[in-house]
């Protein structure tokens, strides 16, 4: 992957209607690619330039002028971004069907599952009398 200066490296990082996640599993794969040269501070304004949220992007200058405008910066704030995103998605309620009255099924990924506790399989020891004992000896 030959770069040939920053307007191409801010045409190849375009959020393009993606989720978020997956843009950012998109950028962490192209920084891999690309050439060690670049800076990473240029990898970083590329990816939040491509950023299709507006407030986002503003909310993420914002924490990259405070920090600097690095890769391993970025690398933070978008973890915690999307454990924040994974964190208020768990916490949604349950969708309550209108005719019954008792909550609905919820999607698989939003909340957690309790598994049932298998019963304990229990076998009783007898201890062994006399006739047993006879037994055993002969």
């Amino acid at each position: 992957m030959i770069m040939q200066g920053q307007e191409n490296l801010h045409r190849l990082f375009r959020q393009n209607a993606r989720p978020l996640g997956a843009y950012w599993s998109y950028a962490i794969d192209t920084r891999i690619r690309l050439p060690l040269w670049i800076k990473s501070s240029d990898v970083a304004k590329a990816f939040v330039n491509g950023l299709e949220d507006t407030a986002a992007r503003g909310l993420m200058e914002r924490k990259l002028y405070a920090a600097g405008w690095s890769w391993d910066v970025l690398v933070d704030i978008m973890h915690n971004k999307l454990n924040e995103r994974k964190s208020q998605t768990a916490n949604l309620p349950v969708r309550m069907n209108a005719g019954s009255g008792e909550a609905g099924e919820a999607s698989k990924h939003n909340t957690s599952l309790k598994h049932k506790k298998k019963k304990r399989r229990v076998i009783p020891i007898i201890p062994a009398d006399e006739d047993d004992l006879l037994e055993m000896n002969s």
